[in-house]
């Protein structure tokens, strides 16, 4: 089964990713981490279902992050060659080769190409002097890979990719544009049709004609007032190819081109919206709709999709669907193949001695070998069996009853509290410090995602996150920057209190990085209070979380309903 996958760079130069459930439904958002200095590219590894992305880091070097078949996603890969703009991937035509292109820091277009085997080739100049990004379209009809791009001319001009993977003389098209060029298929027959704005910023057009030769018609205007660059999407269902592009007064604007060679394109659309950069469209996978998605004026992402008897969701609906995020670029869309199911291990990890200097007692009966014991057993039940709705195959826990952590000390506290800590920087210095002293990195997981769980002290207070008594988070670690996930819980005055709180954790960390909807635990708080849930397995007390199945908040099966 395919999805379809957004990615977008947050506010903090982070890259995030959401995806749409086959209800129609949005997950939370997952961090990603790198830092782009501009958007991301991504495509699907040929002949395999595994999801690439690549972009341009801040010392303009190429880097690239892919998804495991279990769910987890890999560590950061610096590849070979130096950027002056966004990096573009495609498949090169009857292989299983996926081609990296890019403008290089002399404005030349340069590439480099993954092998079948994972290797990548050394780089490779095509020549070119570049203005702009380049693009990649496969000629329909044939086996060659065809570039295109602007010059420092403003004219467009091109390179393609020969049988025996040599490359092209520069040719120049034609034009005088103000932006990237875009290249699409025209349904159901062999034509490549290139739009773009003038420098009118008028909509402007010129087609390859089929054949042997590959002649190029003369440039035809179609008139608009765009204020970006246009995208073009087949409608799924028909022979249609619509054209999506945002205007002078920063809507959507859509015209489209009836089916056969010698079709026409209809007057102009406008279909709403407030963006603040430019469109895109995909077809919602195994459906009839066509979506497409921006960013609005408040940096969030917004949408809209046009339903199969070709009326628009938000004149129906009330306007857009807004799906969140705060962006500081424009997203990035894929129809990639759904994760498989993950597995996970929980590391449990105390931190500090039971009377640290200063103190006489953690302010709590709980040991380690205990909470060891009781989410071991927690694990072997039937708790977290409707994770799997979420993606979620199997949890186990770290077989190690875990250690009483000195390293690093407390921080100081004050009259009122034990230690105050922060729960990102203090808690990431107490899994990372403690690697070399037993506790497992995360470059020793191959089949399972870790998630390192770490208990604070009773009384303790977490100065950036006050209202919380536990909260969950990803981070990377090591030269390759691999993600891995952690949550930090508060320590209550027993077992079973301590044993809502670590549980709630570990399903929502579960749950985001999954295919969860929505933060699993927080919604059921207010129909079943934390330790309201009657003891199922020895005794222990666990977290309810949300049913999306069922369509409520529920104890598990094995587990008494709350009274």
């Amino acid at each position: 089964m395919n999805m379809i996958q957004l990615f977008y760079i947050g506010t903090d130069n982070h890259i995030y990713t959401r995806w749409r459930t086959p209800g129609g439904t949005w997950t939370e958002e997952t961090e990603l981490y790198g830092i782009p200095k501009g958007r991301v590219a991504v495509a699907t590894i040929p002949g395999t279902e595994i999801p690439q992305f690549f972009y341009r880091g801040t010392d303009d070097g190429i880097y690239s992050r892919w998804r495991n078949p279990n769910g987890s996603w890999s560590g950061e890969q610096r590849l070979q060659g130096r950027l002056n703009g966004n990096p573009i991937a495609a498949q090169v035509p009857g292989s299983n080769i996926l081609q990296l292109f890019y403008r290089g820091s002399d404005n030349s277009v340069y590439s480099q190409w993954r092998n079948p085997d994972g290797s990548w080739s050394a780089e490779q100049k095509v020549g070119g002097v570049l203005n702009g990004d380049p693009i990649a379209a496969q000629v329909p009809g044939t086996q060659i890979l065809q570039l295109f791009y602007r010059g420092t001319d403003n004219a467009i001009y091109t390179h393609w990719r020969k049988a025996d993977g040599s490359w092209s003389a520069e040719q120049k098209v034609g034009g005088v544009l103000s932006g990237d060029p875009i290249a699409a298929q025209v349904p159901g027959t062999n034509i490549l049709q290139l739009f773009y704005r003038g420098t009118d910023n008028g909509l402007y057009t010129r087609w390859r004609n089929p054949g042997p030769f590959g002649t190029w018609s003369g440039e035809a205007k179609m008139g608009g007032v765009l204020s970006g660059d246009p995208i073009a999407a087949q409608v799924p269902g028909t022979d249609i190819l619509q054209l999506f592009y945002r205007g002078a007064d920063n809507a959507i604007y859509t015209r489209w081109r009836s089916p056969g060679p010698d079709g026409t394109f209809s007057g102009q659309q406008r279909l709403g919206g407030i963006l603040d950069g430019d469109p895109i469209a995909v077809q919602v996978p195994a459906t009839q709709i066509l979506q497409l998605f921006y960013r609005g004026t408040d940096n969030n992402i917004y949408s809209i999709w046009r339903n199969p008897d070709g009326t628009w969701s938000n004149e129906q609906q009330g306007g857009e669907q807004q799906i969140g995020g705060t962006l500081s670029s424009d997203p990035v869309v894929a129809e990639i193949p759904a994760p498989g199911p993950a597995r996970f291990t929980v590391v449990l990890m105390l931190w500090g001695p039971p009377q640290p200097p200063n103190q006489t007692k953690w302010l709590s009966t709980l040991t380690g070998a205990d909470l060891n014991r009781a989410l071991t057993a927690i694990a072997g039940s039937t708790y977290f069996n409707r994770l799997a709705q979420y993606d979620v195959e199997q949890v186990s826990i770290w077989p190690s009853f875990p250690p009483q952590l000195s390293n690093p000390p407390w921080p100081p506290g004050n009259n009122q509290y034990t230690t105050l800590f922060n729960s990102t920087t203090d808690i990431i210095n107490v899994i990372t410090a403690n690697f070399s002293s037993g506790i497992p990195s995360p470059d020793t997981f191959s089949d399972t995602i870790p998630i390192y769980i770490v208990i604070t002290p009773r009384g303790s207070y977490a100065t950036n996150d006050p209202t919380s008594g536990g909260d969950h988070q990803t981070s990377v670690w090591g030269p390759s920057n691999l993600i891995y996930l952690f949550a930090y819980v508060g320590a209550q005055g027993n077992l079973n209190q301590t044993l809502v709180s670590a549980t709630h954790e570990i399903v929502e960390a579960m749950g985001k990085f999954g295919s969860a909807p929505k933060e699993l635990c927080d919604d059921c708080n207010s129909n079943y209070p934390p330790g309201s849930v009657s003891p199922g397995i020895d005794s222990y007390t666990v977290e309810s979380y949300f049913d999306a199945q069922a369509n409520q908040c529920v104890a598990p099966p094995g587990f008494a309903q709350p009274a």
